[in-house]
């Protein structure tokens, strides 16, 4: 099945993922569920407005192995952006293409690992109309909620902020401010999980039948 688009019709920012999740999948709507709301929140936490903003993808089918969800192959990716991804870009030309994760930054920037494409605006041509557009890149959600990735947090809140200034002449926060809040929320959730831990160990005391 095909995963449709989701956002502004006329965007100042397209936002590209690399394919669809199995959530995606089900819903037939590209990064929703814990993904989109997280990108969606970081967003926010920086002064974006989710408004200026549009998600798709290279591919639009959910690319499987089995039960497994797989990276999209080569002939995939050239396949689906000839299709769709290419035009929508012609009918949004959007001020900004932001990429999520190394597939994308790949497709755009040329770099196969997404450090080296962080933190530059680089310049990309579209095939057809040979008209340019900057391009950012940044983290793919998932990679900030799934094995250990919210240490990358204050990075993409970073790349984000950057995105921010650009779009409105505002003035940048220091890469450190985002590691400070990060660290401290990180403390909070930590106090408040030994907190439960402890009112469920006196719960248990108190329930022994003495």
């Amino acid at each position: 099945m095909c995963v449709d688009s989701r956002g502004a019709e006329s965007p100042r920012v397209l936002v590209v993922c690399e394919s669809p999740d199995k959530t995606a999948d089900s819903q037939g709507r590209i990064l929703v569920g814990r993904p989109g709301s997280h990108i969606e929140h970081l967003m926010r936490e920086v002064g974006l407005d989710p408004a200026w903003f549009r998600y798709t993808s290279l591919v639009k089918c959910h690319p499987r192995q089995g039960r497994r969800t797989r990276k999209p192959n080569s002939d995939e990716v050239a396949t689906c952006t000839d299709a769709h991804m290419l035009m929508e870009i012609c009918e949004t030309e959007p001020e900004y293409i932001l990429a999520l994760g190394a597939g994308p930054a790949k497709f755009f920037t040329g770099y196969t690992q997404l450090y080296r494409a962080r933190g530059d605006t680089i310049e990309w041509t579209h095939p057809w109309t040979q008209a340019t557009y900057d391009v950012r890149t940044t983290f793919h959600p998932n990679a900030l909620l799934y094995h250990g990735g919210e240490k990358f947090e204050p990075h993409a809140m970073a790349d984000l902020d950057q995105l921010r200034h650009l779009l409105t002449g505002e003035g940048r926060v220091p890469y450190h401010r985002y590691k400070m809040v990060m660290d401290a929320q990180r403390a909070v959730n930590t106090f408040r999980a030994l907190a439960q831990d402890f009112r469920n160990g006196v719960a248990k005391y108190h329930a022994v039948d003495l």
